[in-house]
């Protein structure tokens, strides 16, 4: 209960750090952003005539590219300093109707902040049922007191480290994917080496803890961008997913493969995939919608590759794999080719499930899979996977 006690201490710790974290690297990044005005240079030396007229166009352009890019707060500043300094231009007028419209939006709803909280809140739902079944505790009292703690640590540490300071989503995202990364490698490099037991769960909580810190320093030394982390780990999902499907057929041909080969196959490609993704988007340059398409456009061509092979009724996987990944590679070189002129939207609301709905919009969304307790055959008490599908709010 004493190692409980002190991991719930230390996640609090890293939610609290993470936001700090990303308040330091705040003022550099509003000044780097494109489009911004060096409103200090003009605070409080406000001007008349023609220079008020183009001072307070740069200020409301500025305002209006913060606010595209989810700094609202300094957006609303920037109004306020139009209406307050250059009152008798033509800016002042839009300065005012804008900040009527912008007073519906939940500051909650800016930047990456809803992922992150999300992701954290998720993640200590996640080592509030691992940590106690880790250390093979069988008292309902510690698993109950283990998820309310883990729990509460995770949204309040996130709530406290995230509540003045902005979080991009691509630093939100960084997170999200480093713990599901790292949550990965560490079940898997377990299965390489054949260890048994609880040992899996135990390098599963390291792995998990570790990605969310690796995600956490990323996003602040690196910032990178919501379009480098949506295309580098869907490229290596991609990367795993047809390795994984080269294997079956391996395996359909009585290719002899041992499960810690097809791990270690499977190991190598997802990771040689997220990195590959990072050194080639700057080249690519895909926007997270533009990937989220393509990544679309490889699922539903590789359904439907899979379902014309099941007309043929083959006796054996292999046409069904072969059709399958033929399939997505058509769907996403279509996708890919129609999708060429496609421009990223100004904003975008964060949701967790492939296909969402909000305010009237329909989105497509890199889906965030969850941890879930469920049974398996022998009625054995298992993790099990759960990914949403589609979410709304109406």
């Amino acid at each position: 209960m004493l190692i409980g006690c002190r991991v719930v201490v230390l996640f609090i710790l890293m939610s609290l750090v993470a936001g700090v974290a990303f308040a330091e690297e705040k003022s550099e990044e509003t000044k780097s952003a494109p489009g911004s005005f060096d409103n200090e240079a003009f605070e409080g030396k406000a001007c008349e005539g023609v220079c008020a007229h183009y001072v307070s166009k740069a200020l409301l352009r500025s305002a209006k590219d913060f606010f595209d890019k989810n700094h609202i707060d300094t957006a609303k500043r920037y109004l306020n300093m139009i209406l307050k300094d250059y009152r008798q231009t033509a800016a002042a007028l839009e300065a005012g109707r804008l900040l009527k419209a912008w007073k519906k939006i939940s500051r909650f709803d800016a930047g990456g902040r809803i992922e992150f909280v999300s992701t954290s809140s998720l993640f200590g739902v996640g080592l509030g049922i691992a940590i106690p079944a880790a250390f093979e505790a069988s008292s309902p009292v510690v698993f109950g007191l283990s998820i309310v703690g883990f729990t509460a640590a995770g949204l309040v540490g996130s709530l406290l480290g995230s509540s003045r300071w902005a979080i991009t989503p691509g630093q939100a995202s960084s997170i999200t994917i480093g713990t599901v990364w790292g949550t990965w490698n560490a079940f898997a490099i377990s299965g390489i080496a054949q260890l048994g037991g609880i040992i899996p769960l135990r390098l599963g909580i390291v792995g998990g803890v570790l990605g969310y810190a690796a995600g956490a320093l990323i996003g602040v030394f690196k910032k990178p961008s919501i379009d480098v982390v949506t295309f580098a780990s869907s490229l290596g999902l991609w990367m795993g997913g047809v390795t994984g499907a080269i294997t079956m057929i391996m395996l359909d041909q009585q290719v002899n493969l041992s499960f810690e080969n097809v791990l270690s196959a499977l190991l190598a490609t997802t990771n040689i995939g997220l990195l590959a993704g990072i050194f080639l988007h700057p080249v690519i340059n895909f926007s997270r919608s533009r990937s989220i398409f393509i990544n679309l456009g490889g699922v539903v061509g590789g359904a439907l590759g899979a379902g014309l092979a099941l007309l043929g009724s083959p006796a054996t996987a292999t046409p069904y794999v072969t059709a399958a990944l033929l399939g997505a590679a058509a769907g996403m070189g279509l996708t890919i080719f129609f999708t060429r002129n496609m421009r990223a939207a100004k904003r975008t609301h964060t949701s967790f499930s492939l296909l969402s709905y909000r305010k009237g919009e329909w989105s497509l969304n890199m889906p965030l899979p969850s941890a879930a307790p469920t049974r398996d055959r022998n009625g054995q008490m298992t993790l099990g996977l759960q990914i949403p599908l589609a979410s709304g709010r109406w």
